[in-house]
C-alpha cells in the first residue's frame, strides 16, 4: 500500500486528537500496567519508608541525602533524556509509513487506542516522566540548597512539619528514581518489539510479493501453453 493511498476506514482526525503533552499523558493512563513494575515500585516505596523511619536521623541529614539524590537524578535524567530523544527521532524516521498507517487502523482492545498510539504513547510516557523528574530535581537544587530562602520559610513551620517534609521528599524522589529505571527497561523492550513488528511486516510483504510473482509467472506459462496448443490444433493449409 502506498502512503498516499489511504484506506477508506482510516480516520486521520484521530492522529491529531491530542493537542499537548498533557493530553498524551492523560491518554497514557489507559495503557495496561505491568504487575512487576507496580509491585517493585511499591516494594521500593516500603523499603525507603522503613529506611528513613528506622534511621532516626535529623531533618538536616535527610535533607542533605535528598540533595545528593537530586544531584544524581539530575545528571542521570538529563543524560538519559537526551539519549532517548535522539534514539526516538532516528527510530521514528526509519519506521515505514505504510506500517504506521496500518497500525493506526487497528484498535487495541484493552486501552481502546489504535496500535499506533498504543505503542508510541508507551514511549512518550517515558519522555514525560523523565522530563518531570529532571524538573523536580532541578527545582530542588535551585530553590532548596542549605540556607536558601525557601529553607528558611520551612523552618518557620511547626517542628513536626520541619521533620517530616525532608523525609517525605526523600522517599518520593527515591521511589520515582527507581520507577524511572524500570520505565527505561520497558522503553527498551517497547522499541525492540516495534522493531520486530516492522521486520515481521517486511517479511509478510516480501512473501506476499513473492507469491504474487509466482502466480503471475504461472499465469504467463499457462497462457503460453494454451496459445501453443491452439496453434498446434489449427489445420495445416499446405
Amino acid at each position: 500500500m502506498k502512503t498516499r493511498d489511504l484506506p477508506d476506514d482510516f480516520d486521520s482526525s484521530d492522529l491529531l486528537k491530542e493537542n499537548d503533552l498533557k493530553d498524551i499523558y492523560l491518554a497514557c493512563r489507559h495503557l495496561p500496567r505491568s504487575r512487576f513494575c507496580t509491585f517493585t515500585t511499591l516494594a521500593i516505596l516500603l523499603l525507603l519508608t522503613l529506611h528513613t523511619w528506622l534511621a532516626q536521623q535529623s531533618a538536616s541529614h535527610i535533607a542533605d541525602a535528598l540533595r545528593t539524590v537530586c544531584d544524581a537524578g539530575l545528571n542521570f535524567g538529563a543524560s538519559i533524556l537526551g539519549f532517548l530523544i535522539a534514539g526516538f527521532t532516528i527510530f521514528a524516521t526509519m519506521t515505514r509509513p505504510d506500517l504506521l498507517l496500518y497500525m493506526g487502523r487497528k484498535q487495541e482492545k484493552q486501552s481502546r487506542l489504535s496500535y499506533l498510539k498504543y505503542n508510541y504513547f508507551a514511549l512518550m510516557e517515558v519522555f514525560i516522566l523523565y522530563g518531570v523528574f529532571v524538573a523536580v530535581c532541578l527545582f530542588t537544587r535551585i530553590f532548596l540548597p542549605a540556607g536558601s530562602g525557601l529553607c528558611r520559610l520551612i523552618r518557620q513551620l511547626p517542628p513536626d512539619s520541619q521533620y517530616w517534609l525532608p523525609h517525605i521528599g526523600y522517599v518520593f524522589i527515591g521511589t520515582l528514581f527507581f520507577y524511572l529505571i524500570l520505565m527505561l527497561m520497558f522503553f527498551i523492550w517497547n522499541v525492540y518489539h516495534i522493531v520486530m513488528t516492522g521486520l515481521t511486516w517486511d517479511m509478510l510483504e516480501y512473501e506476499k510479493g513473492k507469491k504474487s510473482t509466482e502466480l503471475d509467472m504461472e499465469s504467463e506459462v499457462n497462457a503460453s501453453s494454451s496459445a501453443n496448443e491452439e496453434i498446434s490444433a489449427q489445420p495445416n493449409s499446405n
